[in-house]
C-alpha cells in the first residue's frame, strides 16, 4: 500500500513542472576525503550547479523539471523541488499572497477532499539569505489523511522554486525536520567544481 499511494502523490504534480534552465535531474558523485566513501548530489544550471548530501534513509530521483526525496522511514512522506510556476514574474509575497495561494492548490493532488488551509508563515527556511512564503494544506486523499507544505522559495534573485512536503498527519513534523536538514547541505558552485572539494 506504501507504493501505490506515493505513485498516486507522485502524479499530482502534472504539467506544473516544465523544463526551464535549470536540470534538476540529480547528478551523483563518489568521493574519497579522509574515510569512506561519500556520495555527493548536484543540480545543474549552464555555469552553475547546486551540491547536496543525503542521509541513508533518503533516497533521490528527478528529472530536468524537478527533484524528487523520498524518506523511507517515514510513510509516504515525499518531498519535491522544481521551479515555480510563478518563475516568470515572481511577484513580491506582499500584496499578492492570494495568487501565491490559487498557484499552491493548482499543486494538490487531483481528487483531493476537505482541503482546507492550515497554516502559511514567511521565511521557513532561514538559509542563505532566501525568503520564502509556504501554505500548509490538510486533505484527504484516496481516504487517507494527509498534509502537504508548499513553499515558493526565492532561491536567488533570478529563479524561485518550490519545495513540495507530502506525507501523513503523524510523519509530516518530521518530515519538515529532514527537509530543513537537506536544504541546509545545498552549496551553490559553478560548473567546473569538483564534488572531492565538497565539504564533509
Amino acid at each position: 500500500m506504501k507504493t501505490s499511494l506515493i505513485a498516486c502523490a507522485t502524479v499530482f504534480l502534472g504539467s506544473a513542472w516544465s523544463a526551464f534552465a535549470w536540470d534538476f535531474t540529480p547528478q551523483s558523485a563518489v568521493t574519497f576525503v579522509d574515510g569512506p566513501a561519500q556520495r555527493h548530489y548536484s543540480l545543474l544550471n549552464d555555469t552553475r550547479k547546486v551540491n547536496f548530501r543525503i542521509d541513508g534513509t533518503t533516497k533521490v530521483s528527478g528529472d530536468a523539471g524537478k527533484a524528487e526525496f523520498i524518506f523511507t522511514d517515514l510513510a509516504n512522506a515525499t518531498l519535491k523541488i522544481a521551479l515555480s510556476p510563478l518563475n516568470e514574474k515572481k511577484p513580491a509575497f506582499q500584496g499578492n499572497i492570494p495568487v501565491y495561494l490559487e498557484a499552491a492548490r493548482k499543486l494538490l493532488p487531483e481528487g483531493s477532499t476537505e482541503i482546507i488551509m492550515a497554516s502559511e508563515a514567511d521565511n521557513v527556511f532561514p538559509i542563505n539569505q532566501w525568503t520564502s512564503h509556504q501554505f500548509v494544506f490538510q486533505y484527504g486523499y484516496f481516504g487517507r489523511p494527509f498534509r502537504t507544505s508548499v513553499t515558493f522559495l526565492n532561491y536567488s534573485a533570478k529563479d524561485q522554486w518550490i519545495v513540495v512536503l507530502s506525507a501523513g498527519p503523524n510523519e509530516f513534523e518530521g518530515a519538515g525536520h529532514r527537509t530543513s536538514r537537506l536544504l541546509n547541505t545545498f552549496l551553490e558552485t559553478d560548473a567546473s567544481y569538483k564534488a572531492e572539494d565538497a565539504p564533509n
